[in-house]
């Protein structure tokens, strides 16, 4: 980046040249500001801070935990999918409780450091725009990610429609991710769940 600060001297010299226009100088100058300016605010966005708010106070969308497209932001930063089917209906409100929807390993992908944005543009752009409604899960109440402050550029384009929300991961997403991360055989019966933490419909099946 040795060019940034060569070119304010390079301006600086001919400035004292009295045949050097001025109004040139002034727009050399303004170019470059808006430059830097703009390289600034890139690598701000790229390093950002993501915190889990709290849904008791501050619900951000009238719908259930689970939405039709679900983010896990892991404690490292990478962000892994699933869908789930959601149907939505005028009772719906934000659960404090979870209800136990059978989420297996085979049902998350880890989506490419490298290629998120051509993953979310294919996954979540090219529905329509009453199905992209998208719930980011944080495995951690703080966590830096780059991957995901590309997609929060995305989603927070109003040209892509997209509604999105920002939540605590639940307890099981976090053990279901932890089986696909250890690929380990994952036995729903066999896990010791907190009963305070999920919520189990009368009869459940299998997906």
């Amino acid at each position: 980046m040795l060019y940034i600060y060569v070119l304010p001297a390079t301006i600086w010299k001919h400035s004292q040249n009295a045949s050097y226009p001025k109004k040139l100088l002034k727009i050399i100058i303004s170019i470059f500001l808006t430059y830097f300016i703009s390289c600034s605010d890139q690598t701000k966005n790229i390093n950002e801070t993501f915190i889990v708010p709290n849904l008791k106070t501050k619900p951000f969308l009238p719908v259930n935990i689970y939405l039709p497209f679900n983010l896990i932001v892991d404690s490292s930063g990478r962000i892994f999918y699933y869908q789930e089917q959601i149907l939505f209906g005028s009772d719906d409100v934000v659960e404090e409780q979870p209800t136990y929807i059978n989420l297996r390993p085979k049902d998350i992908i880890q989506i490419p450091s490298n290629n998120v944005e051509e993953f979310i543009k294919l996954n979540i752009l090219s529905n329509d725009n009453s199905e992209k409604v998208v719930a980011i899960a944080l495995s951690l109440d703080t966590i830096k990610s780059e991957p995901l402050s590309k997609i929060r550029m995305m989603f927070q384009d109003t040209s892509n429609h997209v509604k999105w929300l920002i939540r605590k991961v639940t307890q099981e997403e976090k053990i279901v991710l932890l089986y696909k991360q250890k690929n380990e055989n994952y036995y729903p019966s066999d896990i010791r769940w907190d009963s305070t933490k999920i919520r189990f419909p009368t009869t459940t099946s299998g997906r």
